[in-house]
């Protein structure tokens, strides 16, 4: 090996440590970019056609809120699940800890029973809540206590309490 080809290999090995030694966790916002640019490939690739700039300006802000209150181990999995599904298959399992492969927190869990539990009531009482808001395995924690003081309200108030715990 020549000393130019050995420099070279060395700036090349640097870059790629440094790379891979910086900031391994991308920011919500990268995350959010990141989710937008595969979902859009998804959408092109299933034959719906990639997004325009509007469309991924506005996946990039919903999603940008949404990861502010997803787990942060979530994030990859969430976009690599999203971006990798069959054309014909629900998103359902990205949005999962237990479809992604992960464990839900104690607080997921207890969250989630109470949650279903406070449904059963609102729907006693006529006045039914969609179950979506109580798997939400993959919300942070401080999230999910947030979320458990909805549990105590009217089930009226239900989704716009929810939807303010959770920033959404």
């Amino acid at each position: 090996m020549n000393h130019r080809s050995s420099i070279s290999l060395s700036a090349l090995l640097c870059t790629l440590l440094f790379v891979g030694c910086g900031s391994s966790t991308p920011s919500v916002e990268e995350s959010a970019a990141l989710f937008c640019e595969g979902d859009s490939a998804r959408a092109e690739r299933c034959g719906d056609g990639a997004f325009g700039p509007d469309d991924l300006a506005e996946c990039e802000a919903e999603m940008t809120v949404f990861f502010r209150s997803a787990r942060e181990d979530a994030h990859d999995a969430i976009t690599d699940c999203n971006s990798s599904r069959a054309c014909d298959e629900s998103d359902d399992r990205c949005f999962s800890a237990a479809g992604l492969g992960l464990t839900p927190s104690s607080t997921a869990t207890e969250y989630q029973t109470a949650c279903l539990a406070y449904r059963e009531t609102c729907d006693g009482m006529g006045e039914g809540i969609i179950d979506d808001y109580c798997f939400a395995d993959i919300l942070d924690d401080s999230v999910l206590t947030q979320m458990r003081s909805c549990l105590s309200g009217a089930c009226s108030d239900f989704h716009d309490c929810v939807e303010t715990a959770a920033g959404f």
